[in-house]
């Protein structure tokens, strides 16, 4: 999680290498995940008789996750995907010659 920003303080990471978290798919992938499992949760608790019920999308929220972009996360993932396809097949159509 350290990959995703989500464990380190964000305000430390300097400005010239924050852009690294956004094209990283640890980010994308953790927070579809979250987003997939944890949103229609409600963790529910009682304490000295008082019931205490939290939505999973606030947890979501205080741990620094964004709710509802499930589409968009998995839209990055397939993006980032298709570019390092296409990034191999120009590497292998210009970088690899056959030698006889």
């Amino acid at each position: 999680m350290t990959l995703t920003h989500h464990l380190c303080d964000t305000d430390a990471i300097p400005s010239g290498i924050a852009w690294l978290g956004k094209v990283s798919y640890f980010f994308y992938t953790m927070e579809a995940l979250l987003n997939n499992e944890i949103l229609s949760l409600a963790i529910t608790d009682q304490k000295m008789g008082i019931v205490v019920s939290v939505p999973g999308a606030e947890v979501m929220k205080t741990f620094g996750f964004r709710t509802g972009m499930y589409t968009y996360d998995v839209a990055i993932l397939y993006s980032l995907w298709a570019g390092c396809a296409i990034a191999t097949w120009i590497a292998i159509l210009f970088l690899v010659r056959e030698r006889r």
